[in-house]
């Protein structure tokens, strides 16, 4: 974590302090806690909030451990409730359990707070798990661990991302398991329905859309737009504190427009042809204005995203550190993820995604709507 994001991260803890006494007890509701670590997890979280709020009877606790995910997402609807989750300690979170006394508690991806995990098993409170991803070098297997993985065999369900985590999982031990998948595809299909701005630019051309991109990447990127002048540009970095927007500026030669100064002032046409992507939120929409997408991060911790681009049928590009991320992997065996082994190939890959003819675009759609997660049994289980 950050300097700047770490001192979020305490100052909201402390001013969540004194609001705890507001949280809402709903006692005549039932009351499902979902825990998101930050803006991504939480991403993965809106399709099962969307539902659960299809039944009149529950309310949800939502609580965040990054400010990432604390201080970006609101929530106007009062049958949900936002919240920090504390350090993990026993005696946090045992006062936390005991003021929002939830019916089912919902972990969003691998989000394993063990001391947290014992207080409700202490309170007989049943826990699920989702989206659950663990390699074979996960440090869950390490030796010494033996308490934690006890703990997590005492979830009421691990909802698993792939096969390959599942089997991992039954080979060390766990029966409480269930096939899920990517609920990332799920959200990713309600914002392709949602409208959204089409760009309208002083010169038609192939748009490339450069999404989730970190500061090792800006100078590579820099390169392309002088590269290929004959397109538009859209750079959306990963994180937009201003801080982080400075870094780009000073590396970009090119001249550039924000996208808050377009959205806030109704113009139909940026002034440039390269646009920096300087709000929240916003890049999962404009994806549907791109030619093809370069995804960052790749050649670092791992991409970020693919889903986002590849649902409106994008060319999609990324860096090769894919080995944790099953749904890059899985889309790249089938051909439709252009993964490239170092920067070098990133030109070319452009070029000859900016050319192809086929009809990759229907059959990258195709593939997505049919990985779509049936949330049925998930939510059947947390409204028993």
């Amino acid at each position: 974590m950050g300097h700047n994001k770490a001192k979020k991260w305490v100052k909201g803890r402390k001013e969540q302090a004194g609001k705890l006494d507001n949280i809402p007890r709903w006692d005549n509701y039932r009351k499902i806690w979902i825990h998101a670590a930050s803006y991504g997890e939480y991403e993965m979280a809106k399709p099962i909030i969307s539902v659960l709020l299809t039944n009149p009877r529950n309310r949800l606790y939502v609580s965040f451990f990054s400010p990432s995910g604390y201080e970006n997402i609101r929530f106007e609807d009062e049958r949900i409730f936002k919240l920090y989750l504390p350090l993990d300690l026993q005696k946090n979170q045992r006062e936390l359990v005991s003021l929002l006394k939830p019916d089912k508690v919902v972990f969003i991806k691998y989000e394993f707070w063990f001391n947290l995990l014992v207080v409700l098993n202490q309170a007989h409170i049943p826990y699920f798990f989702t989206s659950i991803h663990l390699n074979q070098d996960h440090y869950l297997w390490r030796w010494g661990l033996s308490p934690f993985r006890d703990t997590l065999r005492k979830a009421a369900r691990l909802y698993c991302h792939n096969p390959g985590s599942m089997s991992i999982l039954k080979k060390q031990g766990f029966t409480n398991l269930r096939l899920f998948g990517d609920t990332r595809i799920n959200k990713a299909l309600e914002n392709k329905a949602e409208p959204s701005i089409d760009l309208q630019w002083t010169e038609s051309k192939p748009t490339i859309i450069y999404g989730s991109i970190i500061p090792e990447e800006y100078q590579l990127i820099d390169q392309c737009i002088k590269g290929f002048s004959d397109c538009n540009h859209i750079l959306a970095p990963h994180d937009v504190a201003p801080q982080d927007l400075q870094k780009l500026n000073e590396v970009l030669s090119v001249p550039i427009s924000h996208y808050n100064s377009y959205k806030q002032t109704g113009n139909d046409i940026p002034s440039t042809h390269c646009l920096v992507i300087n709000t929240l939120g916003d890049l999962k929409y404009l994806y549907r204005n791109a030619t093809v997408a370069y995804i960052g991060a790749g050649f670092e911790k791992g991409p970020h995203n693919v889903i986002e681009p590849m649902i409106y049928g994008v060319p999609t590009i990324t860096g090769p550190n894919i080995e944790k991320f099953p749904m890059a992997g899985y889309l790249k065996n089938k051909e439709l993820l252009e993964v490239i082994s170092s920067f070098t190939e990133l030109k070319s890959t452009l070029r000859r995604c900016l050319e192809d003819r086929s009809n990759r675009s229907a059959r990258i759609v195709s593939e997505l709507e049919q990985l779509k997660v049936d949330l049925s049994q998930l939510i059947q289980e947390l409204e028993e």
